[in-house]
């Protein structure tokens, strides 16, 4: 009832702080909704394609900290990286043995190709918050033509990010608190 009674108050708000379209961005987002399922298809395609190379240069994360030095559990070893670092766990749902992949299956039609990357240090180890900005600095300075900085799904690079865990007041909140090792968002 307080939104019917406001509602000529909220419009005029709204018109004032420029909170709606104008023609041409109506046109835009019409024009972009027409192959919005097509591109979001070959986002996920993408992205699982990157997730599942990277899943098999990873450290199993069940594996222990004896087995990940040795390659044991027939999980494949990491390569470290020219600072150390390696690829942790693969934070993606659509990868099979990811936590909960069995639920998105079941009532999810798809995913996109956002997806996160936990980076260890050579001996295993969570890696510190430092080696994810060394990380997307390196991957964006290997190809900048590929690889960008950045949040906007509006261009046609792929991008990265550290994906950080703190903020300078304490951790950021979360339904559970990250005891793992740097993450890089891609």
């Amino acid at each position: 009832m307080f939104v019917v009674n406001r509602m000529k108050a909220i419009r005029s708000t709204a018109t004032m702080l420029g909170m709606c379209l104008d023609g041409d961005q109506a046109y835009l987002a019409l024009r972009g909704a027409r192959t919005v399922g097509i591109r979001l298809a070959a986002h996920q395609a993408s992205g699982l394609v990157v997730a599942r190379w990277l899943h098999a240069r990873s450290i199993a994360p069940l594996a222990s900290a004896a087995q990940r030095e040795e390659g044991g559990s027939g999980a494949p070893v990491s390569p470290p990286h020219r600072e150390g670092v390696r690829i942790g766990r693969v934070l993606h749902v659509g990868l099979d043995d990811f936590p909960g992949s069995n639920i998105w299956r079941r009532d999810a039609g798809g995913c996109n190709g956002l997806f996160s990357v936990e980076l260890l240090d050579g001996a295993g180890a969570p890696a510190a918050p430092s080696a994810a900005s060394r990380f997307t600095d390196a991957l964006v300075a290997a190809d900048p033509g590929l690889w960008r900085f950045g949040y906007s799904w509006g261009g046609v690079a792929s991008l990265v990010v550290p994906a950080g865990t703190t903020t300078t007041q304490g951790p950021k909140r979360s339904a559970r608190r990250w005891g793992g090792g740097a993450l890089v968002r891609l």
